[in-house]
């Protein structure tokens, strides 16, 4: 018991103060980077990492974790009280569901420069929002879908990073960096190094792109398009898959929302106007055909009755329709400043 409750710290904040007292130095050149569950289950990470190489950040210690919700709480404990200040409801519940993706990679970075390294990482990073997103970020080159699924966390500030980098990676491994980075020990990994790691931790390592949440959901809108009633349903199932595989692939969150709109507006008016309002699955699509205001109307329910009507929808299509249509809204408020909410037309 006693050894359980020392892992169970009541001030997580002691020994980053230490650390921070101790290298002051060593710390500005510190950054935190957490490669989140999609990212590692595409094997995006060695990629990653060489492309923050390529900016001068070199890697001083990386492990694959699986955190436990109470780890993602401290994490993200901040930015709960301030969405909380702010009078947001934060929408917790989609985090450790979302978690259940697979491992997350913690990564221990150093960069040299004058602007604190944690702070350049922060503006190379990006905003979680991919509607405001723009070439050349990190998130924007590996394909961030929403608030949730935004491929990277990374700390702000040099104190952050040292105290997130404690919670994921021990305090030892990071005052062993830090006093590398003060004496000049430091040894960053090498590319190999950082690819044996991952695969001792059960991470992926070669880069295969899975569907964004517009491909999963046109794929889905496709599945049931073809069991309707109307007369064109083979050749618009068709049109919305080569649309997927096509349009839909575009790196930009805008250009996506715009093509499946269009798609419905023309190609897809003759079935929508023939669907059934009494049948679940033909009231979802028409529902989901919109795609606005679909914010906090998307639920356990929706997923669990479409999968009973004989749609298959694994884990990563689940992860991405709930956040994708989620934080639609959120994502392209940028767009349309005013939206309305429509909830999806099933008595659940």
């Amino acid at each position: 018991m006693a050894g359980l409750l020392a892992a169970l710290p009541v001030d997580d904040w002691a020994e980053p103060r230490r650390l921070l007292d101790a290298h002051p130095a060593a710390t500005r050149r510190t950054a935190f980077m957490l490669a989140r569950p999609e990212a590692v289950r595409q094997g995006q990470v060695p990629d990653i990492v060489a492309w923050l190489g390529e900016r001068g950040f070199g890697v001083t210690a990386l492990k694959v974790v699986r955190p436990h919700h109470r780890r993602l709480e401290e994490l993200y404990r901040y930015t709960q009280v301030r969405l909380m200040d702010a009078g947001s409801r934060p929408l917790w519940w989609y985090m450790p569901r979302y978690y259940r993706l697979g491992p997350a990679v913690a990564l221990l970075l150093d960069r040299p420069g004058d602007v604190p390294a944690a702070e350049r990482l922060s503006e190379l990073k990006g905003p979680s929002n991919p509607g405001l997103s723009e070439p050349g970020l990190l998130r924007y080159e590996f394909g961030s879908q929403n608030m949730v699924m935004c491929v990277v966390h990374t700390s702000d500030l040099p104190e952050t990073a040292v105290r997130e980098s404690c919670l994921f990676l021990g305090s030892d491994a990071v005052e062993s960096a830090l006093r590398g980075a003060d004496d000049g020990t430091r040894r960053d990994l090498a590319p190999a190094e950082v690819v044996d790691r991952l695969v001792a931790g059960g991470a992926p390592t070669r880069a295969v792109r899975l569907p964004n949440f517009h491909q999963v959901l046109a794929g889905l809108q496709a599945r049931i398009v073809r069991r309707s009633a109307s007369p064109t349903s083979d050749r618009a199932a068709r049109s919305l898959e080569q649309l997927a595989a096509g349009p839909l692939s575009d790196p930009d969150y805008g250009r996506r929302t715009a093509a499946l709109h269009q798609w419905w507006s023309t190609e897809g008016h003759d079935v929508l106007a023939v669907l059934d309002p009494g049948d679940e699955a033909e009231a979802f699509l028409a529902w989901s055909a919109r795609l606005e205001g679909t914010s906090a109307a998307l639920t356990d329910r929706v997923i669990d009755r479409l999968r009973e009507l004989g749609h298959d929808i694994d884990l990563w299509a689940e992860v991405s329709l709930e956040t994708g249509l989620g934080f639609h809204d959120m994502v392209m408020t940028r767009l349309a400043p005013t939206r309305t909410t429509r909830r999806c037309p099933w008595p659940i």
